[in-house]
């Protein structure tokens, strides 16, 4: 299968209109929506649409955690 789908334009195996994530949005936020609709990756960018980075999911979670247990 991997080898039929190597041929193929990215265009066919790619994720059409990807969720994506404001500079601004907090890491807790980020982690609850994770939660909602997991993701491989997160996408962070600009209001014009602009890429501004990509997020590692675990990070997020970690960084939320760690946010959860500093302020209790």
């Amino acid at each position: 299968e991997a080898l039929a789908v190597a041929g193929l334009p990215i265009a066919d195996v790619m994720q059409e209109a990807p969720k994506t994530f404001r500079p601004h949005v907090s890491a807790s936020e980020m982690a609850q929506q994770l939660d909602d609709s997991p993701q491989p990756w997160l996408l962070v960018t600009n209001l014009d649409g602009t890429l501004v980075g990509i997020a590692d999911p675990d990070r997020v979670r970690q960084a939320a955690h760690d946010l959860r247990a500093h302020a209790g």
